[in-house]
């Protein structure tokens, strides 16, 4: 009966541990998906910073060619009306010079977004890293629990046929000798 209870113990134990295995391994693996929707949001993010970078260089272009063709016919308009051209020049190089300096804001923004994305990644990794490390190790210390019980379950079969052997052997030699002084007493 010991026995039984033992063994059933020792059961319930390798499948509490199992459990808890499996619930690391669920966890894991949702953390990997989350992962991986991060590096697919971080490089979606990431390409709309190209874009968006892009798209202002060419406007910062078209801009200029804009402003540089203001400036040919406000320099004819001036040359027409006798206005100086360098008061002309100032207000066409201070605007240029406030649309450059919004633009290159902007991408200094964005270029600041995209390290925060790739050190935020990097920091996910190394969590995730730190995470199988982690399962690894509660698998392995898992195993390891469940050999001993295993090891330890082997012996106490082991204990408990011996002791059932010596028992089995008493009684054998307490019946004989019941016999023996039954039959032949004194």
């Amino acid at each position: 009966m010991a026995l039984n209870e033992r063994e059933l113990h020792y059961k319930s134990q390798i499948k509490e541990h199992q459990a808890d295995k499996e619930k690391s391994l669920l966890e894991i693996q949702a953390l990997q998906s989350e992962l991986t929707q991060l590096q697919e949001e971080k490089t979606i993010t990431e390409n709309e910073l190209n874009q968006a970078i892009n798209t202002l260089k060419q406007d910062l272009e078209k801009l200029q060619n804009e402003l540089s063709e203001r400036g040919k016919f406000l320099l004819f308009f001036c040359s027409f009306i006798k206005l100086p051209i360098f008061i002309l020049e100032r207000k066409e190089k201070m605007i240029l010079r406030e649309r450059e300096s919004q633009y290159e804001q902007e991408i200094d923004e964005y270029q600041k977004n995209l390290e925060i994305s790739i050190i935020q990644n990097q920091n996910i990794k190394s969590e995730l890293e730190n995470l199988q490390q982690e399962k690894e190790s509660n698998e392995n210390t898992l195993n390891d629990i469940i050999n001993s019980l295993k090891k330890d379950f082997e012996k106490q079969i082991q204990i408990l046929k011996t002791q059932n052997i010596e028992s089995q052997e008493h009684r054998s030699y307490f019946f004989f000798f019941l016999f023996l002084t039954y039959f032949f007493p004194y």
